[in-house]
């Protein structure tokens, strides 16, 4: 991806008659899920919300998050907590006109509680 958008700014800028300095920063490494921690996870949200509510992704997401910096230290799995919004008013979490439903934080927080608890009784001790 570096090389590609290096040449494809090149190429804009000398057909502009100008010239370009990029300097490309890899900020964080992949999320990539430990497959055990994502089955333990997926446990936990079925007995939460249940097999209709739990949706597994088709594709990875390009998008770019900071809690790989912690799977690069220990095992574990992204996942995302909807927000329950309706489709009129659902929007992406960093857009201006985001708005959270609340309830949706008990339903977060009951995933949690139960994944902790999963993971407490099927996860091996390290011993640290």
């Amino acid at each position: 991806m570096p090389r590609l958008i290096r040449e494809v700014a090149r190429g804009v800028a000398r057909a502009h008659g100008g010239r370009v300095e990029l300097v490309y920063e890899t900020l964080n490494n992949s999320v990539i899920n430990e497959p055990h921690m994502t089955a333990l996870a997926r446990r936990a949200a079925l007995d939460v919300v249940g097999k209709g509510r739990v949706v597994d992704l088709e594709r990875p997401s390009m998008g770019g998050e900071d809690f790989s910096e912690y799977l690069h230290r220990a095992p574990g799995c992204f996942a995302y907590v909807g927000t329950g919004a309706s489709a009129r008013t659902r929007r992406p979490w960093h857009h201006a006109s985001f708005v959270l439903h609340e309830p949706s934080l008990l339903v977060g927080v009951k995933f949690f509680v139960a994944l902790a608890r999963r993971a407490l009784s099927e996860v091996p001790s390290t011993g640290r």
